[in-house]
């Protein structure tokens, strides 16, 4: 048996990408995996020298190539001579030959037709006297051959070649970017073979009071945040971390960010994590929005338990507040929400999710937490987008403390949410439909 070579984790990558298109250059594989182009040439240039890379070819479509039927033939090699051996090997049909147990030979064969097979095993048997144990014709192909590190190929981290500010990480059923440049905050969300504008979601406001006259993330002039990235087989995450300088009641403020996306998963895991390394106590209320487009998501729904209410939502900003924490708002709420501003609110029962929905794309964009960090859920509708977004308890932070906060997106096109808000807003009647649709 060969001894076996040990290669590691970017090793495993580099050959899944290589697998998938070996015409990539090295600069473009670097790219993708966020190494030097000089690292990727090295480790491939080892391979090869190893022989874990043998050989580079292009994978035929024989049909197309006039030979439409393909057949495993299995032989009894039982002192069979070195010339069938050769033989084999030069026929123009076989396209693998191994040797097996039992004096046993495999080979795999391509042919123009049904006359072509049979003139090929006559001539085994006249000229070579070789006897044919199996004959298979094949119908069809479930999986052609492929490299045993799929898993990593289907969990992809890629920075932009045009801006290398930006990180996409994507599966078989997400694709989401973050941005470098706005403090890791992600810039785009869309289904993995959809367009990538169909929901562009901003996660990271931060404020110290409710008051939305505060200064929005990319106006904070936050440093340009450190990140890293850690994998496995079935989950890959990004994690940001990133300090405040420029507003004074926040400066000192350290926030820890982790993105998180797991293989075949349509959701998404975030994770912030902010740290007061200033000097004096500060007073912090977080705030998490989610831009979409607004003429593709015109729906707010909010699944609770087996009932599905639904909120109108109207082109006017002044409507769409709710509160699902069982809390009083305090006086700064009540007074800017609910008396100048005459918002909706709607303290009934805690929910642990909300979301929109769009009949067009049939697809619900949701956003999943723990109730008992929230205290707002807040909806805003505009020309050209609506925003989803999450108001965290105030917590008041002392010099070296720390809180977390942790919610999932979703971005589900096949779930059974799907039919049943898609049944439920066509339906005329839709108290009788399962889950139960409200209206307010």
């Amino acid at each position: 048996m060969p001894k076996q070579i040990k290669i590691d984790e970017k090793d495993r990558l580099i050959l899944s990408i290589l697998y998938e298109d070996a015409r990539l250059r090295n600069k473009q594989i670097a790219s993708k995996l966020n190494l030097s182009q000089v690292t990727v040439a090295r480790r491939i240039n080892k391979m090869r020298k190893l022989q874990v890379i043998k050989k580079i070819v292009p994978i035929l479509d024989y049909q197309k190539l006039g030979r439409p039927f393909t057949y495993f033939i299995l032989l009894d090699s039982k002192g069979l001579s070195k010339n069938l051996e050769k033989y084999l090997e030069n026929s123009y049909g076989v396209i693998s030959l191994y040797l097996l147990e039992d004096d046993k030979m495999l080979l795999k064969a391509v042919f123009e037709d049904k006359s072509a097979l049979s003139n090929f095993i006559d001539k085994l048997k006249k000229s070579f006297e070789c006897q044919v144990v199996g004959l298979y014709e094949v119908k069809s192909s479930v999986l052609e051959e492929r490299s045993i590190f799929q898993s990593f190929s289907e969990l992809r981290v890629e920075t932009q070649f045009d801006d290398q500010s930006k990180i996409t990480l994507s599966n078989n059923k997400l694709k989401l970017t973050m941005d470098l440049s706005r403090g890791g905050i992600i810039s785009a969300l869309a289904p993995a073979n959809g367009s990538p504008n169909l929901v562009f979601s901003e996660l990271g406001l931060l404020f110290d009071t409710f008051l939305e006259t505060q200064f929005w993330l990319d106006e904070l002039q936050i440093t340009r945040p450190y990140y890293d990235m850690k994998r496995d087989e079935d989950w890959v995450e990004l994690s940001f971390r990133k300090s405040i300088r420029a507003i004074p009641v926040l400066e000192g403020l350290e926030i820890n960010k982790s993105v998180h996306l797991e293989k075949n998963s349509n959701k998404i895991k975030v994770k912030y994590i902010l740290t007061n390394n200033g000097e004096s106590q500060k007073k912090l209320t977080f705030w998490i929005c989610n831009y979409l487009n607004s003429s593709l998501f015109p729906e707010l729904v909010i699944p609770a338990g087996n009932e599905l209410r639904k909120i109108k939502v109207l082109n006017d900003s002044s409507r769409g507040f709710f509160v699902i924490s069982s809390k009083e708002p305090d006086e700064l709420v009540e007074k800017y929400w609910r008396g100048e501003w005459k918002l909706f609110m709607h303290p009934e029962k805690l929910t642990d999710k909300v979301g929109y929905f769009s009949r067009f794309l049939k697809l619900v964009f949701m956003v999943q937490f723990n109730p008992s960090q929230i205290w707002v859920v807040k909806r805003f509708w505009g020309e050209k987008y609506v925003s989803l977004e999450l108001v965290f308890n105030p917590v008041l932070l002392s010099s070296k403390e720390s809180v977390s906060y942790e919610f999932v997106v979703s971005l589900s096109s096949e779930n059974s949410l799907v039919k049943a808000l898609e049944k439920s807003f066509s339906s005329s009647n839709s108290r009788t439909i399962i889950p139960k649709l409200i209206s307010f």
